[in-house]
């Protein structure tokens, strides 16, 4: 593609050619609240209503404005046809940063800012062998936590996201390199504020540690919304408006790999007495307008969750008096039970032998050998209290599948519950058949 260049004269803007070159790439759309002015001998300068950025000298304002994966403004593109996926998270420097499904298979909760987290903070239930509260167990390794804007003031959650401008949240999230924060793209060169100073700091955002930076777009759309190239984060005003930080914290998990998403503050219902699980007044309007934006938002899960189904993502909501009703509704400790189930008890987990066990092995096979050897009983029971105990535990068996295979064709937080149960039962019987029959099994 030939381009013909001219000089430019003072105040002449400047034009661009049409880089994508085909129709399925237009010249992107020019952002509506941005003026470009050329002054003789200084660098371009792109004037944003708000704050001034000087570009470079080497770096042309025209490609500073149209640098995008999109393909237009507000839209997010779905990329789920193509064998490479675009860019979706970068450096600070906008280099591509891969973190997509990082965390595989994994399970999270989203610690929304509902007033109704914080009871869960200091709730104490059952867990690994001994009570712990709410925050003892989501600080328990293998718990994955995300938090959303001012929230990680009641808690540090491992992973944090925003939308807002940042001088909105306390300088502590920035500033803590043990939270992984996604922000947008935008926001490097946005000054924090000194929330116990009470004045701007000269530090920005793209100095704090852990960042990472992602492109939003402003057009819902539900059929996409797994699969597109930028984050959505609800609608620009041309499009009804309705924007939510909630709608990118639950892409990101997917993103990251999470499938499972426990939903924790998620209230969904503000008023003069109920507003966030830390300290902040809201006036009556911004009642209104958060109250207006949560019924957005249960119309669009509700669009969201067939899709949600279709690709296995699982949302469930912990809170039971929720006003967000497009997902299932399931106690904490439920979601305690089946997020922590993998991970061992800590405080007891052995050490003793690891080092030495395959030399061990290699020089007293029969000491490390897995086999069954059958002893005698501690006493002797009848042919009939056998069959009985053998009974009992082909009914626990046959239980156990028929529990299995319901939640396989439905997948509901009370089957999985049910499967649990059934296998407690199964193993109970078969220790207690094997007790009978004179069998243990030696390690």
């Amino acid at each position: 593609m030939a381009l013909n260049f001219k000089k430019l004269t003072a105040g002449e803007p400047r034009k661009t050619a049409n880089i994508f070159g085909s129709p399925a790439f237009p010249q992107p759309e020019p952002e509506k609240n941005l003026i470009q002015i050329e002054s003789k001998g200084k660098p371009p300068v792109i004037e944003d209503l708000k704050k001034q950025v000087i570009v470079s000298k080497s770096k042309d304002a025209n490609d500073h404005i149209g640098l995008r994966h999109g393909k237009k403004v507000h839209e997010g593109t779905d990329y789920s046809m193509f064998i490479q996926s675009p860019p979706m998270l970068y450096t600070r420097e906008g280099h591509n940063l891969w973190l997509g499904d990082m965390y595989r298979g994994a399970t999270a909760f989203l610690i929304c800012n509902g007033p109704s987290f914080g009871s869960i903070l200091d709730l104490e239930i059952d867990f690994k062998g001994k009570k712990r509260t709410g925050r003892e167990i989501l600080n328990y390794p293998g718990f994955v936590t995300m938090g959303v804007n001012n929230g990680p003031r009641s808690f540090r959650p491992n992973l944090w996201t925003c939308v807002d401008t940042p001088s909105h949240f306390i300088k502590s999230i920035w500033l803590d390199p043990k939270i992984m924060k996604f922000v947008p793209f935008s926001f490097p060169d946005r000054q924090l504020f000194d929330n116990e100073k009470w004045v701007d700091m000269d530090t920005t955002v793209g100095e704090c540690p852990n960042m990472v930076y992602y492109k939003r777009n402003e057009h819902f759309a539900a059929d996409q919304f797994l699969f597109e190239d930028t984050f959505n984060w609800g609608n620009h005003k041309d499009y009804g408006g309705g924007r939510s930080v909630m709608l990118v914290a639950i892409r990101m998990l997917y993103h990251l790999g999470i499938r499972t998403v426990f939903l924790l503050g998620a209230d969904l219902n503000m008023s003069e007495n109920q507003k966030y699980h830390f300290e902040q007044e809201r006036s009556k309007g911004s009642i209104s307008g958060n109250n207006s934006t949560y019924k957005m938002l249960n119309e669009r899960f509700d669009a969201l969750k067939p899709i949600f189904e279709k690709y296995g993502f699982k949302v469930f909501n912990c809170n039971l008096d929720s006003k967000l009703h497009s997902f299932p509704k399931i106690k904490f400790e439920d979601a305690v039970e089946i997020a922590g189930r993998k991970m061992p008890q800590i405080e007891t987990e052995r050490t003793e032998g690891l080092y030495d066990r395959e030399a061990n092995k290699k020089s007293n096979v029969k000491t490390n050998k897995i086999n069954r050897d059958v002893i005698k009983a501690a006493k002797n029971y009848t042919e009939q209290e056998k069959l009985e105990a053998k009974k009992k535990l082909d009914t626990a068996r046959a239980t156990l599948t028929l529990a299995k295979d319901n939640h396989s064709k439905t997948p509901t937080p009370e089957l999985e519950k049910a499967v649990i149960e059934a296998r407690a039962e199964f193993r109970k019987c078969e220790e207690e058949k094997n007790r009978i029959w004179g069998i243990v099994k030696k390690k």
